[in-house]
């Protein structure tokens, strides 16, 4: 084996060199590599996973966009001036007019109008903001959006970009440099210690070198394993690989050249071929069996399901290049250089044991119960000083020199904090969004998300800017309704009105009757008078005749003829004046009646229109919905089923009175043909009788005259006679006129009787219209109430989107901003008043998504899927996924190291008391980190991927120092507490070196500047020191010593007992 060696040193020393200097030209472009694929992504089961898939929906065939905010501030908390508003508007004009050339997909800004600019300038009026989209993936989002920015710039205004991609990449950025120096400051730290322990140059360089070609060559191999395979990469895989290289490579060089040295003393006639091969085979095992503990440990990472943790096994890959180095080109070297490895030190008596080692150990092994308990009693207050709340804060994470952190600081100073990343909730189904009944569900979700007290603004479909229209609730609706139910009102008042003006109409036509009897009445006398003037003529005629009456009697007579001719005018007067009473004219036509009626039918008719009956229903169904009779469900089918059915029995009720209407017209045409008969006929006898009248003057004139002139008489007596013949054959016509015209009076009596009859029944008909207009008036009147007490009220604060409404240019601008081209996806914007990257915002990220969950079941789109975006939720969704994969993560790790352990201590209780003893260090680290952070950092919380890193640390790389213990412990002889005394002597020294430098180079992450990056280093520190000072030397050998006597005891017992049995 030392010829084999000495024949291939050279010849392995140039190999890993040429697999260095291969390494470096096949690097890729880290810092590009880092930006594309190191960032943070979750298992598609996520919310967030799903929210993006969802996102696509809505705009399908679209290339990959990135979010970005320009913050223009005016930087002196004053105003921003009209010349500085005025600016930005030419600027961002300026951009919009060529969104081709800066790949930009959307822009919101001042140009959108006035509540747009509102909305985006600050309460204080000193910040205004413009958002972007931009066409880009990660390692594009830097170059375009300085490009964007240096278009954007406005004279005497700050101008700071960023958004979440932004402040990704700042992270990876700062990452990247944080690198940089833990490199620097790493290498010269080893150089010192290494220095110090081994006091000669020759073997720092060594151990660098080999360490470095460790480095390069796995991490050039792991690197084109991201690029070409995708293999698992996330910001910190590179720290760690410089940290976990360095530093237990360091330690298992010093392990190697510590043993090399005392094989030196202890052989010094050999050379150094076959001692290195010696100390290979002595030193090498102890370095193969602690890096195979580690390689396993971090092997067990790619059986995650978080990618950050995935990225972590490549840490795996590094320890197997590391061990191969080790083993070929460590013995190589130690072979070329032998003796001159230690120059210029001349003493290879090998170095004395640890006094500090082998005093906590001879304490710890006396009275190892007391150290047990006392350990364990103080150790219990330290890790319970943990809190387990963990901060998912990016930003606390990217330095204030950054751009993108300034900006986000600008916008929750000045903005509600939820504005610098607001949450997108995406919902998708298979039924389409944009109709009343599927937005009144999508209103009633934002109602609920706004109701959330930490929730600022809500914006969707039906509120584009976060705000209530009003005109689209039905609150609103009801005001219109409520004056249209009065409308109706009046129109239902002046029907019945008609209907009792009708009626009134009829009842004086039974009334007009009695008047008529009158008239015959009246008639009958002046018939009478009429016969007494013929006889009184016909006793002239006579007397005149025969010659036998004197002038005495003559005048006599004429007295007697002018009694009864004024007896016969004031017959004739008297009914002249009840004709004037009876005014043919007051009596209704049979056209005026069929109009009154037909008039009544049209009012009625408009009474009932579509619109008025979809009124109607329209507050019925509000009425069953706000006292929960009637399901929102159902609103849409009762919507569009009672309007039609309502019509209809209206309809029916409408056919049925006009019907009867008809028919009482029919049955009564004949007498209303009467009517009008009799109207006439009445007309035609006030005109003959004031002809009689006119005639009886003339008479009465002439019996005057014939008085007057008595003396003259009986010279023409002959004359008189004759004339007086005359009017007596004129009063038979008179009496036979009267007689005619009391028949025809008696027949117009008996048609208006049974016309009276006819009209009572119809007058009833009129009464009870008017009494179902009363009522339905009283409907109108209550149903008016019930709308005025709806207003107002909050079961009618609900969405109703008016067809006219629903089919506009305005509205559609809405459903093409919040839904998807086919409108079955759609998405609401959820801005936080809290800060988005806080603890608090992921409770109310997923007290966002129960809300979500339990409104969709409740409304017809319980079969939709649901995503939400954004950094509230994603931090959710990493601290679920954190926690479970790192408790199952942890538990493969623990079972591999405990079986490596059973391996080389031969004992399951000394390799779970070992394994146990580590978790215990790593809990009490955590508690007294977590309390470090919150003194010195001014942090009461870790960051989230702290204690997954500080376990894989502590965990992997503690039992490191306990597998050097104990392959020492048992190449050492005698009784338990004496080989354990030994072995810590003898490594005490060895692993407190490697204690300093792997916590050295841990402290190198510090000064990154990164949260995550200086935490991890705090707790495995403290990890490390309470390793090196309690756990290893004090509790694991108290522990071991307990249960060694408890087994001989128990020996011992069987023993005697086996006696006793014999």
């Amino acid at each position: 084996m030392a010829r084999f060696l000495k024949k291939t040193r050279i010849f392995i020393i140039i190999f890993w060199l040429l697999a260095a200097v291969v390494a470096v030209f096949a690097l890729p472009n880290v810092s590009q590599l880092v930006q594309n694929k190191g960032q943070i992504t979750v298992p598609r089961s996520a919310n967030v996973s799903e929210g993006r898939r969802l996102q696509k929906k809505l705009n399908p065939g679209e290339a990959v966009s990135s979010d970005i905010i320009a913050v223009y501030n005016s930087g002196a908390n004053k105003k921003l001036t009209k010349r500085q508003i005025s600016e930005i508007r030419s600027a961002v004009r300026k951009v919009s007019q060529n969104r081709a050339k800066y790949h930009i997909t959307a822009i919101t800004s001042l140009l959108d109008g006035k509540s747009v600019r509102q909305q985006l300038t600050s309460k204080d009026q000193t910040t205004m903001l413009v958002q972007i989209s931009v066409k880009s993936n990660q390692n594009q989002i830097s170059q375009r959006s300085a490009k964007i920015q240096r278009a954007l710039k406005a004279d005497h205004l700050r101008l700071n970009m960023t958004g979440s991609s932004l402040v990704n990449h700042d992270f990876a950025s700062a990452t990247q440099d944080g690198v940089k120096k833990t490199e620097v400051i790493a290498i010269v730290f080893i150089l010192i210690i290494l220095v110090l322990v081994f006091k000669t140059p020759i073997i720092p360089v060594i151990s660098l070198l080999t360490v470095g070609i460790s480095f390069l060559t796995s991490f050039s191999l792991v690197t084109n394993l991201v690029q070409s395979y995708n293999f698992p990469f996330s910001n910190f895989t590179q720290v760690f690989m410089v940290v976990v290289l360095f530093g237990i490579g360091t330690d298992y060089n010093i392990l190697f050249y510590t043993r090399f040295k005392r094989e030196l003393g202890l052989n010094p006639g050999q050379n150094a071929n076959e001692i290195a091969v010696k100390t290979l085979f002595s030193a090498g095992k102890t370095i193969l069996f602690s890096g195979s503990s580690v390689l396993i440990g971090f092997s067990t990472l790619a059986l995650a399901k978080f990618s950050l943790y995935q990225a972590t096994s490549a840490v795996a890959i590094s320890v197997l290049i590391l061990l191969l180095v080790l083993i070929t080109l460590t013995p190589a070297l130690m072979s070329l250089f032998g003796h001159g490895l230690y120059w210029p030190s001349k003493n290879f008596d090998g170095e004395g044991g640890s006094k500090i080692w082998h005093g906590l150990t001879s304490a710890a092994v006396k009275h190892s119960v007391v150290t047990a308990l006392a350990t364990i009693v103080i150790a219990l207050p330290l890790a319970m000083m943990f809190s387990n709340r963990l901060n998912f804060n990016d930003l606390w994470e990217v330095p204030n020199q950054y751009e993108s952190k300034r900006g986000i600081n600008l916008i929750q100073k000045h903005f509600p904090a939820g504005f610098s990343s607001p949450m997108t909730l995406i919902i998708s189904g298979d039924k389409q969004l944009d109709n009343n009944q599927q937005l009144y569900a999508l209103d009633m979700l934002q109602n609920r998300l706004k109701d959330d007290k930490d929730v600022s603004t809500v914006m969707g479909v039906t509120r584009p800017l976060g705000d209530r229209i009003n005109q689209l609730y039905v609150n609103n609706q009801l005001k219109t309704l409520n004056s249209g139910i009065s409308q109706a009102g009046s129109g239902v008042s002046t029907i019945n009105n008609g209907l009792k003006n009708a009626s009134d109409q009829l009842g004086r036509q039974q009334t007009n009757t009695n008047g008529v009897q009158r008239l015959i009445d009246g008639t009958g006398q002046l018939s009478s008078g009429a016969n007494q003037l013929q006889t009184a003529l016909n006793t002239l005629q006579s007397r005149l005749a025969s010659g036998a009456a004197g002038a005495d009697q003559l005048n006599g007579a004429l007295a007697t003829l002018s009694d009864s001719t004024d007896q016969l005018k004031g017959g004739v007067d008297q009914i002249l004046g009840r004709l004037n009473q009876l005014d043919p004219n007051s009596i209704p036509t049979s056209a005026q009646i069929r109009g009154q009626i037909q008039s009544m039918q049209s009012s009625l008719a408009a009474s009932l229109t579509p619109d008025k009956i979809g009124d109607i229903v329209t507050q019925t169904i509000q009425q069953g919905v706000a006292s929960g009779q009637i399901s929102p469900a159902d609103v849409p089918v009762l919507s569009k089923t009672l309007p039609t059915v309502l019509q209809a029995i209206l309809s029916q009720i409408t056919a049925q009175l006009n019907s009867s209407m008809e028919t009482i017209l029919d049955s009564q045409s004949n007498n209303l043909a009467q009517l009008d008969s009799l109207k006439r006929q009445l007309n035609d006898l006030k005109s003959n009788l004031t002809r009689v009248d006119n005639g009886l003057g003339a008479m009465q004139s002439g019996i005057a005259q014939m008085r007057t002139g008595a003396g003259q008489l009986s010279s023409g007596m002959q004359q008189g006679a004759s004339g007086a013949g005359e009017i007596a054959a004129r009063t038979s016509d008179l009496t036979n006129g009267l007689a005619q015209i009391q028949s025809g009076q008696q027949q117009m009596k008996t048609a208006l009787d049974g016309l009276a009859s006819r009209s009572r029944e119809l007058k009833n008909g009129l009464d009870r219209a008017s009494n179902g207009l009363n009522q339905v008036g009283q409907g109108l009147n209550q149903g008016q109430s019930y709308v005025k007490g709806l207003v107002g009220n909050s079961s009618s604060e609900w969405l109703n989107v008016p067809d006219s409404v629903l089919h506009s240019k305005t509205f559609k601008r809405s459903l093409d901003q919040y839904m998807s081209p086919n409108r079955k996806t759609t998405q609401l914007t959820v801005i936080l008043k809290l800060n988005p990257f806080s603890h608090p915002a992921i409770g109310v990220a997923n007290h966002i998504k129960q809300v979500a969950t339990r409104s969709l079941n409740q409304s017809g789109l319980d079969h939709a899927k649901i995503g939400i975006t954004g950094t509230s939720m994603q931090n959710f969704d990493l601290q679920q996924i954190s926690t479970s994969d790192f408790l199952r993560t942890a538990i493969i790790m623990l079972i591999g190291i405990t079986l490596v352990m059973i391996l080389i201590t031969h004992s399951t209780l000394y390799a779970v008391t070992i394994v146990a003893s580590l978790a215990g260090t790593y809990f009490v680290s955590l508690g007294i980190g977590e309390k470090i952070s919150q003194i010195l950092l001014g942090r009461n919380m870790l960051s989230w991927n702290v204690p997954f890193f500080s376990f894989i640390m502590l965990i992997a790389l503690g039992v490191d120092y306990a597998i050097f213990v104990m392959m020492a412990f048992n190449e050492e002889r005698g009784t338990t507490v004496e080989r354990l005394v030994s072995a810590s002597n003898r490594l005490g020294k060895v692993v407190m070196s490697a204690v300093v430098i792997l916590g050295g180079t841990f402290a190198a992450m510090i000064p990154s500047g990164i949260l995550t990056l200086i935490q991890v280093p705090i707790v495995v520190i403290t990890g490390l020191l309470i390793l090196a000072f309690v756990t290893i030397p004090m509790f694991i050998p108290a522990v071991i010593t307990i249960s060694d006597w408890m087994l001989r005891r128990k020996f011992a017992s069987m023993k005697r007992f086996e006696r006793e049995s014999k």
